[in-house]
């Protein structure tokens, strides 16, 4: 998913003061994001497994995930200027072409996506 490349770039180098002030922001910042965080995922996770027999806690789980995402990108935004190193960007997947609703809800997610896909299609269409 992730790919690294190696560069001869020495990058700038701060005093001891500047990285302190950077390193201390980082973290007075990291803080009250680590709590939103930790509260968004763990609501979220706790709700769509409740309401997974419903079969409306799966858009819910899915929500989580992506949510969780958006805060690793955050955090991504927020690192290089601690390590002082430039960004490296992430690839996720991209939705598959000509998906249904369930394909797309479930195509970012790796390659357990279309198992849950056929386990939800089988357990709809199943006599009743």
């Amino acid at each position: 998913m992730t790919s690294i490349t190696a560069t001869n770039e020495v990058p700038h180098r701060r005093g001891l003061l500047g990285q302190l002030g950077i390193d201390t922001i980082y973290v007075l910042v990291g803080f009250p994001l680590g709590i939103i965080a930790f509260t968004v995922i763990i609501t979220g996770l706790s709700l769509g497994a409740g309401l997974l027999v419903t079969l409306l806690g799966i858009p819910v789980l899915v929500a989580t995930i992506f949510a969780a995402r958006a805060l690793a990108e955050l955090e991504r935004v927020r690192i290089p200027s601690v390590i002082n190193r430039p960004r490296e960007g992430v690839r996720y997947r991209a939705r598959p072409e000509n998906a249904g609703f369930w394909r797309s809800l479930f195509g970012p997610l790796g390659p357990c996506a279309a198992a849950i896909c056929r386990a939800i299609s089988c357990s709809l269409a199943a006599p009743r």
